[in-house]
Parts: structure tokens; sequence; C-alpha cells
């Protein structure tokens, strides 16, 4: 077997992001075409036990970044043009490394654009690398919502971000990105016409769907990410209120790792629960009647979204989150606070209509984003390089 370089900017595990759930995806996926040799950036020493899991899928080698040395590392945008992200996850001792093994490996692949910088130079070794989502286009639409500070942040990485993903797709050998969206958004801002794998996100399918009583509403998602802080904050402030007018015991649930500040100030104990982290989250799908992602920013396919689909759950949504999702009635999409409040409220007062949705929801998923589909879209990637 061929052998391939990997590299994370973050820890895999444990799983409490979507951005961890997609590099296993592609770890678990390359094991079977190649020999791998992981590489991980994390701000923390990994355990014996946790070096045990990632060592099923191959050897490992991990190197710490303290919080100041990315801080240090970051600042270098200040004299270069790469986006701050990816100077952020720029780390000499990582390229020392990589420089004092690459020609030993046939691939490498990077988890994103914040790993790629490490190989742009070594243009012997084919490099592929998963774009994720367009990043690009996350901060396009971040920086309309964002304060003074963080709009003059995210203004600067949407421009560096668009060009660096041109870049990227001229020099890589292979790119892939979680939708079609995406892709368009890529390709639209590309100078060159280069194909790019769509590869989408496998998702479990639960073997029933559960007809859930009562009026719980649950948001699951990585609570430090700043388009989930913005869906949240907005859903307390400008919907919740409007369902709980009509239906008063109504409780949202805010599930997910690392809760900022702003996150932890909505917690009522009453109506509004910020859980932190869980190790389960099956307990709050099963507790929800409507799983809502009211995004108002982001980018990519919402992993929030496709794995209560999976589960058979009801979900109530906006464009933004819907986006990559080629589907007709398996979950509702609202553009608008009121029109968003008015479909919860009806959904929470027709249980057959939930159920309905919930059951095509989880068609969908088993149609078009399942073990075999999604294996399907990553050999299409690397069979060039087999």
């Amino acid at each position: 077997m061929k052998k391939l370089l990997f590299i994370s900017s973050r820890p895999i595990f444990p799983m409490i992001g979507g951005d961890q759930i997609r590099t296993f995806q592609s770890l678990r996926l390359l094991t079977k075409y190649f020999n791998i040799h992981l590489i991980i950036i994390t701000p923390t020493d990994i355990s014996k036990e946790r070096m045990a899991e990632y060592e099923k899928y191959g050897t490992c080698r991990y190197f710490k970044m303290s919080k100041r040395e990315h801080f240090v590392s970051a600042m270098r945008f200040l004299y270069n043009a790469l986006p701050v992200q990816v100077n952020y996850y720029y780390s000499k001792k990582v390229q020392n490394y990589i420089e004092s093994i690459v020609d030993n490996y046939d691939i490498v692949y990077c988890n994103n654009l914040r790993t790629a910088e490490y190989f742009r130079r070594h243009t012997s070794v084919n490099r592929v690398i998963d774009f994720v989502d367009a990043i690009s286009m996350n901060y396009e639409k971040a920086r309309k919502h964002a304060n003074l500070l963080m709009k003059v942040v995210y203004n600067i990485d949407y421009h560096r971000c668009k060009a660096y993903e041109s870049l990227l797709l001229q020099e890589f050998d292979c790119a892939s990105v979680i939708s079609d969206v995406d892709k368009r958004y890529i390709l639209r801002n590309s100078k060159m016409e280069k194909g790019i794998q769509v590869i989408g996100n496998m998702v479990d399918v639960s073997e029933y769907v559960q007809e859930i009583e009562g009026h719980n509403l649950a948001f699951i998602g990585k609570m430090s990410y700043a388009p989930n802080i913005l869906a949240v904050s907005n859903f307390v402030k400008n919907v919740l209120p409007l369902v709980r007018n009509k239906i008063p015991d109504v409780t949202f649930y805010i599930v997910g790792a690392s809760p900022c500040k702003e996150v932890l100030k909505l917690h009522d104990g009453k109506s509004v629960i910020v859980t932190g982290f869980v190790e389960d989250i099956s307990e709050y799908f099963n507790l929800a009647s409507i799983i809502v992602a009211p995004m108002l920013s982001g980018a990519g396919i919402q992993n929030k979204i496709i794995q209560a689909m999976g589960r058979g759950k009801c979900v109530v949504t906006t464009p933004i989150g819907a986006e990559g999702l080629i589907i007709k009635d398996e979950i509702a999409i609202e553009k608008n606070d009121n029109d968003m409040a008015e479909k919860i409220i009806f959904l929470l007062n027709r249980k057959d209509v939930r159920c309905a949705m919930g059951r095509n929801a989880r068609k969908y998923v088993q149609q078009h984003l399942s073990l075999d589909a999604i294996s399907q879209q990553f050999y299409e990637l690397i069979s060039p390089l087999l």
C-alpha cells in the first residue's frame, strides 16, 4: 500500500464538533487504501489512552501549540497575505518535522485549508486538500452580523480566504468540499477551471422514528463556534418569545461543548437550558419534539441537521442552515423569525406532521448520506492516486 501523511489542525478525539466528525470520516475512509502517519496539532498533551485511539488508524505524532504560540503565529498576518487562521495554525516545529519526513510519503492529505501551507512547496508529492466548507463564504455572511472588531477580522479573512482557496485549488492535485453550494462558490471565485469532488458527511440512521410528546426544542452543536452562538442568541431573543406567547411551557435546550459567556447568559433554568458538554447527545435528540437550527451565518452542510434527520427528527431551519441539501419537504425552512416561530407553533401542535417529516428526513439520509454513498464519493476523490 502507498504511504500517506495526514495532518489535522486540531485533535480528532473526542468528537465534539462537526470539523472533528469530518476529519475522522476522512481518516476512516483513507485507511482502506493507504498506510497512514498522522500529525495532530493540539493545545494540550494527548494521553496514552487517546493515542491508542489514533493508532488504530496509523502511526501518530502530535505537536502542542499553546494559546500564546497560536496568537504569536496569528500575528504573522500583519506581514504576509495568508488568512489569519492559516497563520494561527502554523508552527515552525511542525514544518521542520514535515521537512524531515515528507520525502518518505506518496501522498499528503490536509484536513482543511489551515494545514495546507505546510505542503505548498512540496510539489513532488501528491497533495489532497479537503476544503470542507467554502470558508470565504462563511466569513462573507458572518461579517454582516458581527460587532465592529469582528467585522474587521472577518472582512480581512473573507478576502484572504477567497484568494487562498483559489490558490490551493490551482496548486493541489485533488480537492474536495462538503456540498455543491460550497463547490460553486469556490469555483466562481477561482482563476481556473478544475474539478472539486463533493463528499458529504456520513450519518447514522436510527432503526425507527420515535414519536415524541411535549414541547421541547433543542439546538445541538459546539457552542464556541461563532455561527452557532449567533443562531441561538437570535433565536432566544426574537423567536422563542413568540413561541412562548402561544405555548407557554416550551423549553429550549442548547446542547454542546464549550459554551461561551454569551451563551451561558441565555440559561434561565426554565425556558432555556444550556447543558454544556454531554457524553451522549442521544438523550437530547430523544427529548426534543423539534430540532431547531436557526442559522444566520456559516457554510457547508450542518452536521446538527443531518444527524437529526438520520434519527427521524422534525427539523426547522433557515435557508443558510439548509444549504447543500437537495430537499423538498423533509425539513422546514423558514426565512425570518416570525415565520420560524409560526412553523414551530404549528408543528408542536401537530404530532402527525412532525412524525411524517421525520420519516421523510430519515429516508433522505438513507439515500444520500449512507456509508455506501459517501464511500463512493470518497473513492472518486482518491482513485487517481491509487
